[in-house]
């Protein structure tokens, strides 16, 4: 059976109005940027009176959708997706805004009414750790060792560390006091000489001293791509981010490699 053309056409109509398209553009190009987070914990605010805590406003986004064929629920799924995309803990939706039909077509568009939001990317400022006495807590990071020229800052605050013995290595951060983790992110880490019988495990000490394993990769780097050492192959993958389905209260944090050394990592975040 022939599909008559304008059936076809009608079809690819409804397929570009009923789409919602996102931009986005960052209030400080060269400023920081984030791992993504979860879609589902991004939170939608309508009032910025009722945003808790501080925060601080890194992006813009842009939502357009046709008015007649998109849904709020359309248009908030797409929101939610762009803001988890770049790392956004929640968004302020500063404006809806309809234009109608005949406006769209005298702009020079399809003439098709359109939805646009646009929509502030919000990341939380997290309070330093407080102990159960209500003092206040540093953090302490240690290593089982490390080689000076290739290490820079504390990796733990966006850093990078670099191991100096082959075969086994570990970073730890002790919290000073108990507290709720529910998230772990690290932007690299791994060997660069082969991802051949490599092991990553990442632990979690409970305020008892048992340690948990809360994951481990074998045979792979987190943001480490071939070619590596001597022109070798190895597995990667990117950036990785771990959202825990059950926080854990923990006073430390372990990640522990196993493999062919020297180790590296940069920017690891447990949240």
């Amino acid at each position: 059976m022939r599909i008559p053309k304008y059936f076809v056409w009608a079809l690819f109509l409804f397929s570009l109005v009923a789409c919602v398209s996102t931009q986005v553009a960052y209030l400080n190009p060269g400023g920081e940027r984030y791992f993504p987070t979860n879609r589902a914990d991004i939170k939608i605010y309508f009032d910025e009176r009722e945003i808790p805590g501080e925060f601080i406003q890194f992006a813009i986004i842009k939502a357009i959708g046709a008015e007649d064929f998109t849904t709020e629920s359309e248009m908030m799924h797409k929101i939610r997706e762009t803001a988890a995309e770049i790392g956004a803990d929640a968004v302020f939706i500063e404006r809806i805004k309809d234009q109608s039909d005949a406006a769209n077509k005298r702009a020079g568009g399809l003439g098709i009414g359109e939805r646009k939001a646009k929509v502030i990317a919000i990341k939380f400022k997290k309070p330093e750790t407080q102990s159960y006495a209500g003092k206040w807590q540093t953090d302490k990071s240690t290593m089982s060792s490390s080689y000076g020229p290739n290490c820079s800052g504390d990796v733990f605050k966006g850093g990078q560390w670099c191991g100096s013995q082959n075969g086994f290595d570990w970073l730890q951060l002790d919290f000073g006091s108990p507290r709720s983790v529910s998230e772990i992110r690290i932007e690299m880490a791994g060997t660069d000489v082969t991802t051949e019988g490599a092991r990553i495990v990442l632990k979690l000490q409970t305020p008892t001293g048992e340690w948990v394993t809360v994951d481990e990769l074998r045979d792979t780097n987190i943001n480490i791509f071939s070619p590596l050492t001597g022109g070798a192959k190895g597995n990667s993958i990117p950036s990785y981010g771990k959202v825990l389905a059950t926080p854990v209260t923990a006073q430390a944090f372990r990640i522990e490699f196993t493999g062919n050394g020297w180790f590296s990592a940069r920017n690891i975040q447990v949240i």
